[in-house]
């Protein structure tokens, strides 16, 4: 008995306290108590009509006109490819002016959960916890299981390397058995683009130069004396040709296979040599 009396009374003590405060530091403490807690210390907005300025205690009423991601797709799904995606409300807030009275309304973007507050800090944490449980249960609908641990991007649970592993041979097997129906080839997708773009290549060549030498350029085959219009047709074009004028003979050196040396600069791992537009020679380098 004793114990509740005494818990009566530190209640009635804590009102009275805290009224004693509310009053004595008027408006002041309570925009104080407002920014601390809810973070909205820059909720004010301009009279239009006296140029008062109105703060969080002159709000009157507060409306949710839109929210979206800050990073979103065309279709407005969140793109999972930012860590960091607040998302952002678009607020409408209609003030009552302390001065002259007028009502006037003011919008703002917020990014939700995002302020420097202890209720915004609660607030990121339960939108963290809401988005990490979906992961969980789309992951749980789309493979009807639980996800392996540490499998978890940041944005959603991702399958066992084993387990990809074993779809992407499913996928294949599907992909050659549908080919086969088409084409008469059993092959994936990437391997029939890859043997129709050999196919025109081999095709391009041929109705260009013959049947053999067409054949000997498609195999990238290269021999004295011929042209730089067919080392091209061949090898494509050199990520650099130097070319000389000496004794009336002009060399030109073709070069393929780039890549970077440890200086940073561009080095070469195959040269072509012509001399008057024939090829003369080729060897494999490093510059």
């Amino acid at each position: 008995m004793e114990r509740l009396v005494q818990l009566i009374v530190l209640i009635g003590v804590s009102i009275f306290v805290y009224k004693t405060i509310r009053k004595f530091l008027g408006k002041v403490g309570g925009n104080l108590f407002k920014s601390f807690f809810i973070g909205s210390g820059e909720k004010y907005s301009i009279c239009p009509d006296c140029n008062q300025r109105n703060g969080i205690d002159d709000i009157v009423n507060t409306k949710t006109i839109s929210s979206k991601h800050e990073h979103e797709r065309v279709n407005g799904k969140k793109d999972e490819r930012y860590k960091k995606n607040d998302l952002v409300d678009k607020t409408e807030y209609t003030y009552k002016c302390k001065k002259c009275g007028n009502e006037f309304k003011s919008v703002k973007d917020e990014k939700r959960g995002s302020t420097d507050s202890i209720l915004g800090g609660f607030v990121g944490l339960g939108n963290s916890i809401t988005e990490y449980n979906k992961t969980i249960s789309d992951f749980e609908k789309k493979y009807g299981r639980k996800p392996s641990a540490g499998r978890f991007d940041g944005s959603e649970y991702l399958l066992s390397h084993e387990e990809i592993f074993e779809r992407q041979i499913l996928k294949n097997e599907e992909e050659r058995e549908k080919n086969y129906k088409l084409t008469g080839f059993k092959e994936t997708d990437s391997e029939r683009r890859t043997r129709e773009h050999d196919e025109n290549q081999l095709k391009k060549c041929q109705n260009k130069y013959g049947e053999e030498i067409g054949k000997r350029l498609f195999k990238q085959e290269l021999w004295v004396g011929m042209s730089s219009e067919m080392v091209i047709d061949s090898k494509g074009k050199p990520k650099e040709v130097i070319e000389k004028v000496s004794r009336g003979k002009k060399r030109e050196e073709y070069f393929y296979d780039g890549y970077k040396n440890r200086q940073g600069n561009m080095s070469y791992k195959f040269r072509v040599v012509l001399i008057n537009g024939k090829v003369d020679g080729w060897n494999d380098i490093t510059n």
